[in-house]
């Protein structure tokens, strides 16, 4: 009899304590909705309220930092995902079903702002501004906004580059440099093409072809100059229906493609490629005319 009071008295303490254990665990969330549509709440009254949601091991002393917060770093290794995988989406892919994580915002339920998803089988990766412009930030961190650095107006598609706080985009790629310059230093706002060449990777900032603006003090007022630079030993050329028409040569002299006497052609030389600066002109009907300036 007392065996069998033991055993018992044990099973009782067994159940006890699995029970006990889910019921407090289970206390802080509350399944809601209808019976086709049953969700789980968090409860955020009582001794057992839930303010937020940590994935790892957190602590009292190191907890969760936003209502759902994922730390790799507190969960141990998994032979199923990588240590730095956080979350992962999966939906049927087909038609037009969208795997999508919604963000809204406002009163309520709100509204939505912006969504990133793929559609069906589709490929293409999309991040989308629901309501207004895109905007790309920099810096900032914690709570802090960062800087804008690019946006993409709603209204007509245009882009801005640069601080847009404190542009709008006139254009439909439009670059700004919202530093003003002085009279000791110039500003220049700047669109670069590189490519890698023969002697490797060729990015600096005097590599390839810039087109730009350049502002600066000229001594009695600040002036900005358009500017096409080629920063290659190499010429500029210049195309019309995909075809050569001119080019400046490093040898400063411009000259269009035809530089023969059976054509028409227009050759400018300076001192530093002839003994004397002069212009070449050709006709169909003319050899070659030079003129040259009086000395």
């Amino acid at each position: 009899m007392k065996i069998k009071t033991k055993l018992m008295n044990n099973f009782l303490i067994i159940v006890s304590i699995c029970f006990g254990t889910f019921v407090v665990n289970a206390q802080p969330f509350q399944m809601a909705g209808p019976f086709a549509n049953r969700f789980g709440v968090t409860t955020t009254t009582g001794a057992n309220n839930v303010r937020a949601i940590g994935i790892g091991a957190f602590t009292s002393t190191n907890r969760p930092l936003a209502a759902f917060h994922a730390n790799a770093n507190l969960l141990p290794g998994s032979t199923d995902f990588g240590i730095g995988e956080i979350f992962r989406t999966t939906s049927n892919a087909t038609g037009t079903n969208l795997n999508a994580w919604r963000f809204w915002t406002g009163s309520g339920i709100g509204a939505e702002k912006g969504r990133i998803f793929n559609i069906g089988t589709g490929l293409a990766f999309n991040l989308q501004s629901s309501a207004g412009d895109m905007i790309f930030r920099t810096g900032g961190g914690n709570t802090n906004i960062g800087r804008p650095s690019m946006q993409i107006y709603n209204s007509n598609g245009f882009i801005g580059m640069g601080n847009t706080d404190s542009f709008t985009a006139q254009s439909l790629l439009h670059l700004h440099n919202n530093t003003t310059p002085s009279t000791v230093t110039e500003q220049s706002t700047y669109e670069q093409f590189t490519v890698d060449g023969t002697n490797g990777t060729d990015n600096g900032s005097d590599d390839g072809f810039k087109i730009g603006v350049r502002s600066f003090w000229n001594g009695t007022a600040f002036q900005s100059n358009a500017e096409l630079r080629q920063q290659e030993d190499a010429p500029l050329d210049i195309f019309t229906t995909n075809l050569k028409r001119a080019f400046f040569s490093t040898a400063n002299f411009f000259t269009n493609n035809n530089t023969t006497a059976t054509g028409y052609g227009l050759r400018v030389l300076d001192p530093v490629t002839s003994s004397i600066g002069h212009l070449d002109m050709w006709t169909g009907q003319s050899s070659t005319t030079h003129m040259y300036p009086s000395i």
